[in-house]
């Protein structure tokens, strides 16, 4: 198309736009006359609408208060032609909206996302730019990458490849719940983005299922560019637009406070996003956005294993580290973070989250006899802790009174739990009881259980391996080692 071409094709869509829908075909009637090519390339810049709503075929669509909408889709496609051309609306977020568009230069489909205007006006376009150009140089196997950038019709936008495949989202709206394996792997995959990402100095910030591409079984990591203009404007200029920095069911309780975020701000993210493709559902939910960041403030991380017993114990335990209420609690990076996910798939982590599963089948094996042996040691011991309790309750003395009150134990004296031996022939009945009490422990107020992440922490400084039997020998020595 010839300058003069396109100057003649700007100025008859631009003229038909300024009429109501109703009356632009007599228009370009009217206008385009013979030339039935004009009219065909107007018509294909209207249709470049049609996405988010049509222009010859709908009632004319108001202008939202931003400005975004079929208008400012048309007017993108007019000023973008020489670049690209815009095939349909892909979808939109609370930052931009993204176009399937076709890169004429290159002769590639791209992503080619817009930001919202008032997001664009609180930024700044030059200011967006320089921090997008800064960001195209990740380069990273995991990370989608910025292929251009720029501005039209005031508004910045920048293009990504475009990506055949599914979100995490998407998959998880037809999956539920993933398989562990397959969930550790997204996981390690995107931890190993975020961790290139955090030495260049840019967090996220927003790490959720959308965000995350998977393509021929890699994931993705998409909207770097974004983070890091968010963290050039600062938090004060983009909060006055009432959009929200981060999405409230995977954002850390700093950023959810305005407060400082770094890489431990995006493991708490990635925590939350585990926990989602385990347990089926987000750890935190709400009938609005402001009830799920209070439940954050007011509750400890859930464990997944109350959904999904047959979890590893140790990547629950990864998982709450990860989504501490406090930076300082969780894992100081998305490295450490993934080593502890990897030490939940050694071959003693795996026995040890396979035991429950696998002494149930043993248990359906048992005779009669001792199976009954089992189920009254199973109401003895419940017997026995409601008899304990009902007669503190009668006393009026609260629970834990009795061991502070003596002084046995330090409010939240540190305890290490060491494996249960039995001298029965079915010896996975010690994995169950050690297991119980682990659960029963960690909930209680009054202790603070050493973890099996800090175990294995503890066993590799001390040269053991992390297979060891935590007998009461081992676990004397660790608690005299480790005070």
């Amino acid at each position: 198309m010839t300058p003069e071409r396109w100057e003649a094709v700007k100025e008859v869509l631009a003229r038909t736009l300024e009429r109501p829908a109703g009356e632009r075909a007599a228009f370009l009637n009217e206008a385009c006359g013979d030339d039935a090519l004009l009219r065909s390339e107007v018509e294909s810049l209207l249709a470049a609408g049609e996405g988010t709503g049509g222009f010859l075929e709908s009632p004319p669509v108001a202008a939202t208060p931003e400005g975004d909408g079929p208008e400012l889709a048309t007017r993108l496609a007019v000023a973008l032609a020489d670049r690209f051309t815009l095939e349909r609306e892909l979808g939109r977020g609370g930052m931009a909206t993204v176009y399937l568009a076709q890169d004429l230069k290159h002769d590639r489909p791209v992503a080619l996302k817009v930001l919202h205007p008032e997001i664009a006006a609180s930024l700044g376009t030059e200011r967006f730019l320089r921090e997008i150009r800064l960001t195209a140089r990740l380069q990273h196997a995991h990370i989608l990458p910025v292929f251009d950038s720029g501005a039209a019709v005031g508004q910045p936008w920048y293009t990504m490849p475009y990506v055949r495949g599914e979100s995490l989202r998407d998959r998880l709206r037809r999956e539920v719940q993933l398989s562990v394996e397959t969930a550790l792997d997204i996981t390690r995959q995107v931890a190993q983005a975020l961790e290139y990402a955090h030495r260049e100095g840019v967090v996220h910030r927003d790490i959720k299922p959308e965000n995350v591409l998977l393509s021929e079984g890699q994931a993705l990591v998409a909207d770097f560019g974004v983070a890091r203009a968010l963290g050039a404007a600062g938090e004060e200029a983009l909060t006055g637009t009432g959009m929200a920095l981060g999405t409230p069911a995977y954002m850390a309780p700093e950023q959810a406070s305005a407060g400082q975020v770094d890489a431990r701000t995006d493991v708490y993210a990635l925590g939350c996003v585990l926990y989602e493709m385990l347990a089926g559902e987000p750890p935190f939910t709400g009938p609005t956005p402001q009830a799920v960041i209070a439940k954050r403030f007011a509750q400890p991380a859930p464990s997944v294993l109350i959904v999904r017993p047959s979890v590893p114990r140790m990547v629950d335990e990864a998982i709450r580290k990860a989504m501490a209420p406090v930076p300082a609690d969780r894992f100081p990076s998305v490295a450490r973070f993934a080593e502890a996910l990897d030490r939940s798939s050694s071959p003693s982590a795996a026995t040890e989250a396979t035991t429950a599963a696998a002494t149930l089948p043993r248990w359906k094996r048992l005779t009669r006899h001792k199976a009954a042996a089992v189920g009254a040691l199973v109401v003895i011991a419940l017997g026995a802790a409601a008899t304990q309790y009902l007669t503190l309750r009668s006393r009026e003395t609260p629970a834990r009174g009795t061991l502070l009150g003596a002084g046995v134990l330090a409010e939240r004296e540190r305890l290490l739990l060491a494996d249960f031996g039995t001298r029965q022939v079915d010896s996975g009945l010690g994995g169950v009881l050690t297991e119980a009490f682990r659960i029963d422990l960690a909930q209680s107020p009054v202790v603070t259980l050493v973890s099996p992440v800090q175990l294995a922490e503890v066993l590799g400084r001390m040269e053991r391996p992390d297979t060891a039997r935590l007998d009461p020998a081992l676990a004397r020595e660790i608690a005299v080692r480790e005070g």
